[in-house]
């Protein structure tokens, strides 16, 4: 079975710009021609990710108790944290035994991101053949930031209504965007860093657990006919990564889990890549020989502001000693670096797309 993803560039998710007019708009012009999909850029309210779960799914529902709450530089509360220990902090009340959601809005936001999508695709902006792009947060990575108190005894409840959740919104959403414009992206990062024991209110045991049996689930929601990927995160609260990996072993033995246990085919992964700094450590990259995805495409995130073009180059040299084909990516979204940055950051995507393409040529 051939790939169905070769496309040089991947956009992670989140691009800080006012809205999503103006992702399509400007991604699609300056970036179309090297994507296969394109998110609308989780701006708004979802920018800084998950916390669109928190303040619109666990807040106002009436099983969660709210402990804490983001407090501003003015002592006063507000909806997005400020740092890690600054956050929304739940638990489920007391007695409950079953939870049930309703609807996630990150739904709604989809449906209403895709008819304007198609706008700007049908005018010529996005190019033909892009399809329209959704990251979904994988189990972990939406309530464990936030349900600290009792994790052990809250997390399974969740994870049951989460899953009934997301069988439920699937289904809504296939029936809104045709199977074969669709690319559904699972964002894993809680269970990435609940790995390398970041947290210190989750478990050790079981972690392993946490992170697989969710996909085992999700998986096999997510008709063949859809592209799915799986984008493997050290997190950007606080400056990325939150924790930094040694090499690439853990995101490698990650991939080849879910290949193993997904129950579909998945299409693409995305692989955190290494500080600008770590240009030149070949052993990083090493643990790529080992990745076991079958056709899947691999995109790496290789791209960083710091060091452009240049340091681009060099990491991908060195991670084709181990993986001679793959894409490129940022390490992640881009949900907390706006304004003029964020249009510098799209112009450095460019560039780096054109010197990843011209060092192919030459290789």
């Amino acid at each position: 079975m051939s790939a169905k993803v070769t496309a040089p560039l991947l956009m992670v998710g989140s691009v800080a710009l006012e809205n999503e007019e103006h992702v399509f708009e400007k991604c699609g012009r300056l970036l179309g021609d090297a994507l296969f999909a394109l998110p609308d850029g989780e701006t708004g309210e979802r920018a800084i990710w998950v916390t669109h779960e928190a303040y619109r799914l666990f807040r106002p529902h009436p099983d969660v108790e709210t402990v804490a709450a983001p407090v501003g530089p003015t002592g006063r509360e507000i909806w997005h944290p400020m740092h890690l220990f600054n956050c929304w902090v739940f638990k489920l009340r007391d007695g409950v035994k079953r939870l049930h959601f309703e609807r996630l809005p990150r739904i709604d936001d989809a449906l209403n991101s895709y008819k304007k999508f198609v706008n700007y695709r049908n005018k010529g902006v996005i190019p033909k053949g892009v399809k329209f792009q959704l990251c979904i947060p994988l189990t972990e990575s939406v309530m464990g930031w936030w349900f600290r108190p009792n994790f052990a005894h809250d997390y399974p409840i969740i994870e049951a209504a989460y899953a009934d959740l997301m069988d439920r919104e699937m289904k809504r959403l296939l029936k809104a965007i045709p199977a074969d414009d669709l690319v559904v992206q699972w964002d894993i990062c809680f269970e990435v860093l609940d790995l390398v024991r970041l947290f210190q209110w989750t478990p050790k045991e079981g972690a392993w657990e946490r992170f697989i049996e969710p996909i085992k689930q999700v998986s096999r929601m997510v008709p063949d006919d859809v592209i799915a990927g799986y984008h493997l995160c050290y997190g950007t609260l606080a400056g990325w990564p939150m924790k930094e990996q040694e090499d690439l072993a853990l995101s490698v033995r990650m991939a080849n889990a879910i290949a193993k246990e997904a129950g579909r085919r998945i299409d693409y992964y995305q692989l955190a890549g290494p500080r600008p700094n770590r240009s030149e450590e070949t052993d990083f990259y090493k643990p790529l020989e080992k990745l076991e995805i079958g056709d899947a495409r691999v995109y790496l995130g290789l791209v960083h502001d710091l060091d452009g073009a240049d340091g681009l180059r060099r990491r991908v040299r060195m991670a084709r000693r181990y993986l001679p084909d793959f894409g490129i990516s940022a390490a992640c979204g881009f949900g907390r670096r706006p304004g003029e940055e964020m249009e510098t950051t799209l112009k450095t995507h460019r560039q780096d797309v054109d010197a990843f393409l011209d060092e192919l040529k030459r290789a």
